[in-house]
Parts: C-alpha cells; sequence; structure tokens
C-alpha cells in the first residue's frame, strides 16, 4: 500500500506489512502476543502453536508484528494458500520439501545422504537447488509450468520416500541451527475441514507437527474433534477473539487520517456493524467513502448501502448455510463471526 501520511488509506482489509505498521497497528491482541513470544522465545519447546482466529480477525498483522523482531523471525516459512486451495497432496510435499532444501542451501548444508535430485527430478545428484527452481519457478511460462506439474505428480507418487527425505533434511537442520527448527506454516485457516484438499493436507501438518511449528489456523480447525484432526490434542494454543468497539474505532480512525472527525458517529456505527471483525470494518468502512460519491444519498442512504454492500461481499462465494446456523440464527435473532466458517 502507498501511504498518504495524513489523508486515507483504504484496501480491502488486507494484513499489514512491517511497513505499514508503524501507523495503522492498534495493539489489540497483547496478551496473545506475549504467549506467542514466550513460545518462540522458550527453547525447550519443540512442540507445534496452533494459532487460531476467523479470517479478517487479524491473525497476520499479529504475526508480522510479532516477526518485526528480528530474533523472533522463523527459520522457514510455508505459505500453503498462494497456489490456490485446490491443491493434493504432491503439491503440499512440494511447498514442504521446497522450503526445506531453500534453508539447507542457504545454510551450504552437505546434503549428500540423498541422490533425491537425480532420483525423482532428473538432474545431477547433488541439484538440489534445481528442485526448488523446479517445483517453484520464478518465471511463468507453460513448459515451466508443465514441468511442475509432473513433477508434483511424481512427488505424490513417492510420497513415503519424499516424506523420509524431508524428515533427513529436517535433522540436518537441526543438527546445525543453535535452537529449535522454528517453522511458520501459514495459510492453513483457508481450507475448509471438510474439503478433499483439506484431508490431503493432514499428512503434511503431520509432517510439520515433529517440529517447532506455528500453525496459522481458522477457530474451527482449533475445535476439531480428535479423531478428525490432524493436530493433536496437546499442542500449544492461541485464539484471537473478537475485537473491542473502541479498538475497531481507532482502526479506522487511524485510516481515515485527519478525515476522521467530520465522520466521528458514522464510524461508530460501522464499528457496531463490523462484528468485531478488523477486516470486516475496513471494507465496511471502504464501501461507506464509496458511497460518499453518490450525491443523492443522504448519511442513512450511505450506510445502509455500505453494509449492504459489505454483506454481499461476505455471502459472494459462501455455499448454503449449516441448518444449525440457521437454527442458531432464528434463536439468538443474530449472527456472529465466529459462527462462519468462511
Amino acid at each position: 500500500m502507498k501511504i498518504n501520511r495524513f489523508g486515507i488509506n483504504l484496501d480491502e482489509g488486507l494484513a499489514l506489512t512491517e511497513e505499514t505498521l508503524e501507523k495503522f497497528y492498534v495493539l489489540c491482541f497483547e496478551d496473545n502476543a506475549k504467549k506467542i513470544i514466550a513460545w518462540l522465545k522458550d527453547n525447550t519447546i519443540e512442540t507445534p502453536l496452533l494459532f487460531g482466529g476467523q479470517i479478517g480477525s487479524g491473525k497476520s498483522t499479529l504475526i508480522t508484528k510479532v516477526f518485526s523482531d528480528k530474533s523472533l523471525k522463523p527459520d522457514i516459512t510455508l505459505k500453503f494458500d498462494k497456489e490456490g486451495l485446490n491443491l493434493d497432496e504432491g503439491d503440499f510435499l512440494s511447498i514442504i520439501l521446497s522450503g526445506f532444501i531453500k534453508k539447507a542451501i542457504e545454510l551450504s548444508l552437505d546434503l549428500s545422504f540423498s541422490e533425491l535430485p537425480a532420483e525423482v527430478f532428473e538432474l545431477s545428484a547433488d541439484n538440489w537447488q534445481g528442485i526448488v527452481n523446479i517445483l517453484h519457478p520464478e518465471i511463468f511460462s507453460m513448459e515451466l509450468f508443465e514441468k511442475k506439474i509432473l513433477a508434483r505428480k511424481a512427488i505424490a507418487k513417492h510420497d513415503k520416500y519424499i516424506i523420509e527425505v524431508i524428515y533427513k533434511l529436517g535433522d540436518v537442520l537441526k543438527n546445525n541451527i543453535k535452537s529449535p527448527l522454528f517453522i511458520f506454516a501459514s495459510g492453513i485457516d483457508k481450507y475448509d475441514t471438510k474439503s478433499a484438499a483439506f484431508l490431503s493436507l493432514k499428512s503434511s501438518i503431520r509432517i510439520l507437527s515433529n517440529y517447532k511449528t506455528m500453525f496459522e489456523v481458522n477457530a474451527v480447525h482449533l475445535f476439531l474433534a480428535d479423531n478428525a484432526s490432524p493436530f493433536s490434542s496437546n499442542d500449544e494454543k492461541v485464539f484471537i477473539q473478537t475485537v473491542s468497539d473502541n479498538d475497531i474505532v481507532e482502526i479506522l480512525n487511524k485510516r481515515m487520517g485527519v478525515y476522521a472527525e467530520p465522520i466521528k458517529k458514522e464510524l461508530e456505527l460501522l464499528t457496531k456493524w463490523s462484528g468485531g471483525n478488523p477486516r470486516q470494518a475496513i471494507r465496511l468502512l471502504t464501501h461507506y467513502q464509496s458511497a460518499r460519491k453518490n450525491k443523492a444519498l443522504d448519511k442513512t442512504g450511505r450506510l445502509t448501502n455500505a453494509i449492504k454492500r459489505t454483506i454481499d461481499d461476505l455471502f459472494a462465494y459462501s455455499g448454503k448455510p449449516t441448518f444449525e446456523l440457521i437454527r442458531t440464527i432464528l434463536k439468538d435473532k443474530k449472527i456472529e463471526a465466529s459462527l462462519l466458517n468462511l
């Protein structure tokens, strides 16, 4: 985002970057941050942490804030939501394999324990960088795309061997890093627990659970039954709840800059409709600002327009509501963000 230092800065509620933290960050989850930092700094811990909350609740921004301390940055970051969500086991294992290889190359480690590059990828036996280039090509072309697809199919075909290689790579990395190997697995929160992709993802989650891995998950993932969850009930959990009205107002004030005061009452009303979800609050504000350009609308019309457009955003790609959700809405006469698995 290109920052307007004193004026309006709106987007679709994207997570803040390190560059935008100073201007827009609001300290909403201090206790959660302290728990995460304590877990990160404790070198006796080599087990996972599940960091959960509803999509748009501020997870990614809080993680960015924590990782802005260079001493707390992960050794390996694996992004499971950057290539779509219709992935299979070969795709997921490719993400892990590439991440481990990149770190090993960065540290100039000896990987002669295996001839994987030659065995599966038709490369010279020591060309580990070639594996990364095939699985995650920097240049987009049909030829490289087809090579990537074929390579990932080969990984799925030889999954048991690939998993053993990943564990060996993990051992090499752990033996050459002073503190526990810290992995951040982002984007797990985007996967519906009933989807085929999530079922395929389970084996990769179990692999990463052998390390000090922070999993970015959805609220629903935290409360799966033991027989349906790839996570251990003993894993440490940090859960982000809804943001207070005061903090939401402060978030919106920061986005409006010097133009916040004239619409102070409107910001308070938009906050009430946000459900304590920062992303939803910012989208409401974005739609409200857009509605202000329509001179035919009065203040009430702008608010109504913003609310309707945000609701349309929310349900544009959602499936049919479950019977349990409808029953809860009929009973309570309201809907909370925590009830939605989006």
